[in-house]
């Protein structure tokens, strides 16, 4: 492939990347414009875990395809265990594709929201830009992927101890067939050895933990990004408290004032008349 065609190839890539979610690019520029750091990082980090989460799901689904080519060329497994391990590598794959649809659908309502967002910036100018975070539902957002997190975890432990059931029996029907090859012989029958496992299971089960151990720490990142944003809104909420308390004692000293005015003047006319 020539220079020019990669970077055509790199150009559209950019070009439909940006396409995915315009309303949402449009407003980080304009948070970045205007100087809303904060607002923008929030924005931004919550895009990155959804991008990453994306990767993942994509990453998943190539490996749950593979391993289907890989158990067409298995040989040392009978035709009932390559399907119970066929049917559980679509069963993940069901799952993750799931998962995959429910990301997009969150994608496009976080867009539909930025969309409203600008339309409010351009309506009321740097103003209606703070409180954007809570008008796009970040925090929802982010409990909603950690708990899909969490749930993959719990999934993915789920398919490893369906895996060593399945490995077990293997092992058993291994043992079995040997036995009966030696009755046939007539030679004397083995108790079952602590045999090796499967590659293939073990394969199998590795990718799995990798899996698990991927979105416990990511749930584990996102929750404490979480709390932090929970202690910065209680912040905020202390702080606009403050605000409204010094408000309102400013004003009770302005009514003492103008209560305590009239008095005043009328004890200096009267002061005047003596």
């Amino acid at each position: 492939m020539s220079k020019r065609s990669k970077r055509r190839n790199h150009t559209r890539t950019v070009s439909e990347n940006e396409l995915v979610m315009p309303n949402m690019e449009e407003l980080l520029k304009i948070l970045k414009d205007f100087n809303q750091e904060q607002n923008r990082q929030m924005v931004s980090l919550m895009m990155e875990y959804m991008n990453e989460m994306e990767k993942n799901f994509s990453s998943v689904l190539q490996e749950l395809d593979a391993v289907k080519g890989q158990l067409a060329h298995e040989k040392d497994m009978s035709k009932d265990m390559k399907s119970a391990l066929s049917d559980l590598s679509g069963e993940l794959r069901e799952k993750v594709s799931v998962q995959q649809k429910q990301l997009n659908e969150l994608k496009t309502d976080i867009n539909g929201r930025a969309a409203l967002a600008v339309q409010s910036f351009k309506a009321h100018g740097v103003s209606a830009l703070n409180h954007v975070c809570e008008l796009l539902g970040i925090k929802e957002k982010l409990l909603q992927m950690r708990m899909s997190l969490l749930q993959n975890a719990q999934e993915m432990q789920a398919a490893m101890d369906k895996i060593d059931t399945m490995s077990q029996e293997f092992q058993k029907a291994v043992h079995h067939t040997k036995n009966m090859g030696r009755a046939m012989k007539g030679k004397e029958l083995q108790d079952a050895p602590g045999q090796k496992e499967n590659k293939f299971f073990h394969m199998m089960k590795q990718r799995c933990q990798r899996r698990k151990n991927d979105y416990t720490i990511k749930a584990a990142k996102l929750g404490k990004f979480i709390s932090g944003l929970e202690r910065l809104e209680k912040s905020a909420e202390k702080g606009k408290e403050s605000v409204i308390s010094k408000l309102q004692e400013h004003q009770e000293r302005q009514k003492e004032k103008a209560r305590s005015a009239p008095e005043a003047a009328k004890g200096k006319l009267q002061e005047a008349a003596i």
